[in-house]
């Protein structure tokens, strides 16, 4: 099944790449082998005058060999024996050029100094124009000029315009308008760092890709009069056309992408005059999605360089609506990232599945609120289910096969600095200097499919280890699309984004596939410690690094999301402690000998006075604290461990129990379950 995926993917990038070239490129490969043949062919070469090779004698020939030669060459040439004009001419212009330039002094001068007899030579240079450009008739004259003026001035401009108007406007290597990134930044919509699903949304459709997008009469009243009231009962704000913000202030292009957008996102059948538009956006959207992300993630906002966390979570939610077809409406029954696999919102990334249908049937009358509780239940009850709350056969059919795909990761992770090459944690913890270390984040992790325990699937058909990317499951989206995890250091505490790193899991999912029964029986009765080893040694390994944050313990948060998954999003608590940052040791060396030479001189001092003083009271008589440092937590995370607590106080993105260590899994060769979570 996954073979089939991927050779579909294969056929639709090449179709894909021939819909967009056609017929230009042989053509122009025709034509550019034709001018290939047509300058070897018909290359003009100059011929050199060498009077001794007319003449046919060697460069030391004397006089009467050269007499010699050019009555033999005469005896063939000349008008009187020859009357053959080609011959007439070779003897006018070689044969006797030859010979004058040997024996008249003048000539041979010439020849020595310009390689020609009859001194310098002009070059000719012809110009690739008709013959008819140079006419000196005066009456032509408007004529040429207008040629000129047409053909080599406005011609040209006309078709740069055509085509600037075609493709909308320049983009830059990103495949985005060089303005876009500077309206997302610094624009009346830019980024913000408490930035929502919403917000983002409404600071993606101000790009200088959409603003250019035009709205005629004909498409305005398509979109106003069938597209919004079919938007309207899932999103509000496109009621009021007078009063709602979605209309005011805002340039229409951007008003015209984001109600496109949210046509896709209620699965609303889009008017045909708008077809061309809605491709053009929907194309766009995943790149404007990932320069949001990375203007939010990557672009250094906090000290010393960490980015948001908010928006830049938002915005993969913003892909996973995108790609799962879901409303933004909907998304807000998730109650946050780390919980995404509870709540009814899950269940409408489902195929055929409306926003009512899942609130209204399946969670208030079947009590099915997530879709967790669908990957507890065997085929045949998911399918009486499904046709239970009004699908088909083969609509409830399109719903397992998605089930099928859901992934499950079982993840295992550890922190280190990196100069040590992975040494062992020293006891007490591992400390980082703060502002200086670089830390290094390894994850390792399996990828499982309850896909991976049907009859019928086989090795075969799972993705190469080495695949750059594996093709989404994504029936409601117009293209095809590549399933992409986010990988993210996260500090829930004050926002911040400290490393990222984008991967695809196709490694990790062969790994799980082979290793599954080993991973069903250490979660079913093996310890917590088997779970660990067993992931970090059979895992796809994922590293991520960051500079050390401020002094003092951090709890951290490994935080992974799926771009083509609702409920697909797993964290980690991560540990660190930080410390002030290590002086010079030549310097330090210094100062230890003199510190052992002032407690020498004191301590005899004190000896010599009578006195007991030990060397705690001495140190505290110089100020310094001498309570004892609290033990650091071990680098490695595994499901054992609890990720620390947070302060009561502190209400940040996730709840304090979600730092814990999640493990999850595929399920069973005979029941498929829920992913489970181990602490």
């Amino acid at each position: 099944m996954v073979r089939q995926s991927k050779k579909g993917d294969q056929k639709t990038k090449k179709s894909s790449f021939l819909s967009r070239f056609g017929w230009k490129l042989p053509l122009a490969w025709a034509i550019y082998a034709g001018l290939i043949y047509y300058v070897r062919t018909h290359q003009v070469v100059m011929d050199r005058f060498d009077p001794f090779e007319i003449l046919e004698v060697s460069e030391d020939a004397t006089d009467a060999d050269i007499k010699r030669a050019y009555r033999k060459l005469s005896l063939k040439y000349h008008p009187d024996k020859n009357p053959d004009p080609e011959a007439n001419a070779y003897f006018t212009e070689k044969v006797a050029k030859a010979y004058k330039a040997l024996t008249d002094e003048a000539a041979r001068e010439n020849f020595k100094k310009f390689g020609h007899p009859d001194g310098r030579q002009a070059m000719e240079i012809s110009v690739a124009l008709p013959n008819w450009f140079f006419n000196k008739d005066k009456d032509a004259a408007p004529f040429i000029l207008l040629s000129l003026l047409l053909g080599g001035i406005v011609a040209p401009l006309g078709w740069a315009a055509w085509w600037l108007r075609r493709s909308r406007t320049k983009v830059d290597i990103k495949d985005i308008a060089p303005e876009t990134q500077q309206l997302y930044l610094y624009g009346p919509y830019q980024i913000k760092n408490t930035s929502g699903v919403v917000k983002m949304m409404e600071t993606m459709v101000c790009c200088g890709d959409f603003l250019k997008l035009e709205l005629p009469k004909a498409e305005g009243e398509a979109m106003m009069n069938q597209l919004r009231p079919a938007v309207f009962p899932y999103q509000q704000e496109v009621g009021d056309v007078q009063k709602s913000p979605f209309y005011q202030n805002r340039p229409t292009g951007a008003v015209k992408a984001q109600m496109l957008l949210y046509g896709h996102l209620c699965r609303q059948p889009i008017p045909h005059i708008l077809k061309p538009d809605f491709e053009y956006v929907m194309r766009k959207t995943p790149r404007l999605i990932q320069e949001l992300f990375m203007l939010s993630a990557a672009v250094p906002r906090m000290k010393p360089n960490y980015g948001w966390l908010q928006p830049a979570i938002s915005s993969v939610e913003l892909m996973q609506c995108m790609v799962r077809a879901v409303p933004i409406e909907a998304k807000k029954h998730f109650p946050s990232p780390m919980k995404s696999r509870e709540g009814p919102g899950t269940l409408v990334q489902l195929p055929h599945l409306t926003h009512k249908m899942v609130l209204e049937s399946l969670a208030s009358e079947k009590k099915v609120t997530s879709l967790t509780d669908l990957l507890k239940m065997e085929d045949i009850k998911v399918l009486a289910l499904m046709e239970e709350v009004g699908l088909s056969k083969p609509q409830a059919m399109d719903v397992l096969k998605i089930v099928y795909r859901f992934p499950a990761l079982s993840m295992a992770a550890k922190a280190y600095l990196d100069d040590d090459d992975e040494a062992p944690a020293p006891e007490g913890g591992q400390k980082f200097q703060a502002n200086q270390d670089m830390v290094t984040v390894s994850v390792s992790a399996f990828l499982n499919r309850r896909l991976h325990n049907a009859p019928n699937f086989n090795e075969s058909m799972l993705p190469d280890e080495d695949a750059k990317s594996v093709p989404a499951a994504a029936p409601n989206y117009p293209f095809p699309k590549d399933e992409n995890w986010f990988f993210m250091v996260v500090n829930p505490k004050d926002g911040s984004l400290l490393c990222q790193s984008r991967v695809c899991l196709a490694k990790a999912e062969s790994r799980g596939y082979k290793n599954r029964m080993k991973l069903n029986e250490t979660m079913s009765g093996g310890s917590p410690e088997a779970l660990v080893k067993l992931v970090t040694e059979e895992g796809q390994e994922v590293k991520l690094q960051f500079i050390a944050p401020a002094v003092g313990e951090h709890q951290l948060t490994l935080v992974v999301m799926c771009d083509s998954w609702i409920g697909a999003d797993y964290g980690l608590g991560l540990k660190i402690e930080c410390v002030e940052p290590a002086k010079d040791e030549k310097k330090a060396k210094k100062n230890k000998k003199k510190r052992d030479k002032k407690k020498a001189a004191k301590a005899a001092a004190n000896e010599a006075e009578g006195l007991d003083r030990t060397e705690e009271s001495e140190i505290q008589l110089e100020g310094v604290d001498t309570g004892d440092e609290d033990d650091d937590t071990d680098g490695e995370i595994g499901p054992d461990s609890d990720g620390g607590e947070e302060d009561e106080d502190d209400e940040g993105l996730w709840d304090e129990d979600e730092y814990g260590t999640e493990e999850s899994a595929s399920e069973d060769e005979g029941a498929d379950t829920e992913p489970k979570k181990t602490k």
